[in-house]
């Protein structure tokens, strides 16, 4: 009977195992915008982080839209080949003037990210508005170039001057 209830339990206790290593190991810097902007950068538009409203701890990025296009904020990280890596951040677009939102991972064979990108793998879109808080999701394998990802959080703007807030992003 005890073997048969330990191999039961196993599964269980791997996935406990799973979840407690994938949180302590975020490769991300400032993963929920309480150090500020540090760690990201940002194409089009402005980037600061405000108190309110956050998905969770003191503050979120909030990212307003100058001109209408494809805008986002990033962070280069170095990254393994060959591994698979898991990428989540929740979003909240509930202004006008952005019609998708989603997580972009751009990678390059360079470990600082310079250079041309030698691909794109993109999560699913959410459509907006988003009035609540939405979690974004996006399983990657690093190919086998792979040397540095630039993990890109992604707004289609139609409008000047709407916003999107992000905060509580993992890459682990």
């Amino acid at each position: 009977m005890r073997p048969l209830m330990l191999f039961l339990l196993l599964p269980l206790v791997g996935s406990l195992l799973r979840a407690y290593t994938a949180q302590a190991q975020n490769l991300l810097l400032n993963p929920g915008f309480e150090a500020g902007t540090s760690g990201w950068r940002k194409y089009g538009g402005t980037l600061d982080t405000v108190p309110t409203p956050a998905h969770e701890g003191a503050a979120a990025a909030r990212h307003t839209h100058t001109k209408a296009g494809t805008k986002y904020i990033y962070q280069p990280v170095a990254i393994t080949p060959g591994t698979t890596y898991d990428i989540t951040a929740w979003v909240l677009a509930d202004t006008p003037g952005i019609d998708a939102v989603w997580i972009r991972v751009a990678w390059y064979p360079t470990t600082d990210c310079s250079g041309a990108q030698a691909g794109t793998a993109d999560s699913p879109p959410l459509a907006t508005p988003l009035t609540t808080w939405q979690q974004l999701h996006l399983a990657w394998t690093a190919p086998p170039t792979a040397q540095c990802l630039s993990l890109r959080l992604v707004s289609r703007v139609t409008t000047p001057g709407a916003i999107t807030y992000w905060d509580t992003v993992a890459l682990t």
